[in-house]
């Protein structure tokens, strides 16, 4: 599944990441009769044997078909595919060792053998697997795993949820594990969406602050070395946690000659058809000429400090003044900072210059 498309099979073991996910189930210890019944599940050319009493103990699917006397020895689970997108025939595999007793289910088939439950209607796996992926959603090391797969349709709505809301509270952590960047846009996007509702209904500016500071930080890790197009995918979440970040919040993510470095690379020309420009009396603060119609933004005005001599405030000159400017769009940088550097000249005359 495209969750999973880079995730490794086998995580490095350094990395204190479980490399699978155990499910066991409780086997009756009864003596099996001197004649076993197997039946065979086919799904997509390939052939499970399995035992009859177990594996109608542990699938409501296969109970059903069994009571209605429509359960043939050979069970086609082919269509069950229409339903389950995800199903594969390693998930059902995974589904069998769990009836059996035991299955160990790597990282990467995990969302598979969701599937294969839920095809089964094996529920007491599905639980199993669920329960533990809350557990793992918890530590910094996991918390990207199961943040990739949360989105599976396969997970329900209440445990995904549980993974996003304890995942949220060590995301600063989790977003610097090597597995982080694997996780797909589509689950990514879900995640940080997640994340953008709890800033919006943080109880204070400070909790606000806080976490537009976790999602800036992790969608800076995430687009590092990323085309253009995935950045526009964020765009919108830059522009709506601006307003909560802290005064150079990005470039505290860097070193210093980084950001300086952003800075000088992102030189631009800035248009200046959607700025308020006024000319306004020295003196008196009053517009004496308006170069755009006037808006409800109020005019800046520059004026004379106190104490100025009668000489200074009798000498007029037209101080203008940029308002309400609207800066065209400008893709952002690796950091997800649209850089902007305004270069103003102004002409006048000598003698005002050496105006005191």
């Amino acid at each position: 599944p495209e969750v999973m498309a880079a995730w490794p099979a086998h995580p490095d073991p350094s990395k204190k990441m479980p490399a699978s996910i155990v499910v066991e189930r409780k086997i009756s210890t009864q003596k099996a009769s001197a004649i076993s019944t197997y039946r065979v599940l086919k799904f997509c050319g390939t052939r499970f044997r399995v035992s009859d009493r177990r594996i109608s103990t542990s699938s409501d699917y296969i109970k059903k078909l069994i009571a209605r006397g429509k359960c043939p020895v050979v069970i086609s689970l082919d269509h069950l595919k229409e339903r389950q997108p995800y199903l594969t025939s390693d998930g059902i595999a995974n589904a069998i060792d769990y009836a059996n007793g035991c299955a160990i289910i790597p990282q990467n088939k995990v969302v598979e053998s969701l599937a294969a439950s839920n095809a089964l209607q094996m529920w007491e796996m599905y639980e199993e697997i669920s329960g533990q992926l809350v557990s793992l959603a918890s530590m910094p090391q996991s918390a990207p795993f199961v943040i990739a797969i949360a989105n599976a349709d396969v997970i329900s709505t209440s445990s995904r949820n549980t993974i996003y809301e304890l995942a949220s509270q060590i995301v600063d952590e989790a977003v610097t594990q090597p597995t982080f960047p694997l996780i797909s846009l589509c689950s990514l996007k879900v995640f940080i969406n997640f994340l953008m509702g709890k800033m919006l209904n943080a109880a204070n500016v400070d909790n606000k602050k806080a976490i537009a500071k976790s999602i800036a930080k992790a969608l800076v890790i995430w687009l590092e070395g990323r085309s253009d197009a995935e950045r526009e995918h964020f765009q919108e979440i830059f522009d709506k946690i601006q307003p909560y970040r802290e005064e150079n919040i990005v470039n505290n993510l860097v070193t210093p000659n980084e950001s300086d470095e952003f800075m000088s690379e992102n030189e631009i020309s800035v248009k200046t058809s959607a700025a308020k420009v006024y000319a306004l009396d020295k003196k008196s603060g009053d517009v004496i000429e308006d170069y755009w119609p006037e808006s409800e933004l109020d005019i800046v005005s520059s004026r004379q400090p106190a104490g100025a001599s009668e000489t200074q405030l009798n000498h007029k000159c037209k101080t203008y003044v940029f308002q309400g400017a609207e800066l065209p769009p400008v893709a952002p940088d690796a950091n997800g900072v649209r850089n902007y550097r305004f270069v103003i000249e102004f002409e006048t005359t000598k003698e005002f210059l050496s105006t005191p």
